[in-house]
């Protein structure tokens, strides 16, 4: 299958005036409009690795119950993150490296067990993952909800639990991975959001640019809820990426220009 060099116009976005930037300048953060954090009363994250960046600059100003499921993250994994970092770190002299070592204890800081908690539950269909609807029923969580999804490509079981569930939601962040592969699901997911949500923002991902700079199969979606728009409110196409706001998600390759066609 030939990649694309554009994405169609049902993805280019349609923004306020008061986008934001939460979270890291990396690959964990999303841009989303201010008037979410007035609205938000619980973050739902599917997907944690060791950046919740996120979900703690909402919180910091919000004070909105987090809960985040991802069942690879474990003392396995804080083992092997830890020694990695150790020896690329302090062995090999990678500054970035080094940062990371404190991870594990900010960690355990930040999830507390009570209004910050992380569950070692996965989502999607497979044996002992589950879907929206449970991962929200564990987490206590059922109205003004800000939903975020980066949990590798299993976004498209739960697209048909999102849609289902919307009316739960203030807001969506949502990484999609290989869209060229699920496109139609994709467009589904979009059209049926559109009565209720407005895509506010878009960010293609620049791990998997192509070569004229244009497109990239990994995108990050931002949606909010239709009733948070003042009557009358004009939205507005923006170039992206945002120069303020939008970073690339890595380091070693240029940001993506997305054309809309």
């Amino acid at each position: 299958m030939s990649t694309p060099d554009n994405y169609p116009l049902w993805l280019r976005p349609e923004a306020p005036a008061d986008l934001i930037r939460a979270g890291s300048a990396g690959d964990g953060g999303y841009v989303l409009p201010r008037r979410v954090l007035s609205e938000v009363r619980a973050v739902l994250g599917m997907g944690l690795f060791d950046d919740w960046s996120f979900e703690a600059w909402i919180h910091e100003r919000t004070a909105a119950k987090i809960a985040i499921f991802d069942h690879t993250v474990n003392w396995r994994f804080w083992l092997r993150r830890t020694a990695t970092h150790f020896v690329r770190g302090v062995l090999q002299g990678q500054a970035d490296r080094r940062r990371k070592l404190p991870l594990p204890f900010a960690y355990r800081r930040f999830f507390d067990g009570t209004t910050r908690r992380h569950f070692q539950i996965g989502i999607g269909h497979a044996p002992g993952m589950v879907g929206l609807e449970k991962a929200m029923q564990l987490a206590g969580m059922d109205k003004d909800v800000l939903l975020k999804v980066d949990i590798e490509g299993a976004e498209y079981e739960i697209l048909d639990a999102i849609v289902a569930n919307r009316q739960n939601f203030v807001a969506c962040v949502i990484e999609f991975h290989l869209i060229d592969q699920h496109i139609d699901a994709l467009e589904k997911f979009i059209a049926a959001m559109n009565e209720d949500f407005v895509l506010v923002h878009f960010h293609a991902n620049n791990f998997g640019v192509n070569d004229s700079g244009s497109y990239s199969s990994f995108i990050e979606l931002s949606l909010m809820a239709r009733r948070l728009l003042a009557p009358d409110e004009v939205l507005s196409e923006h170039d992206l990426p945002l120069a303020e706001l939008d970073h690339p998600s890595v380091d070693w390759n240029r940001d993506v220009k997305p054309v809309f066609a």
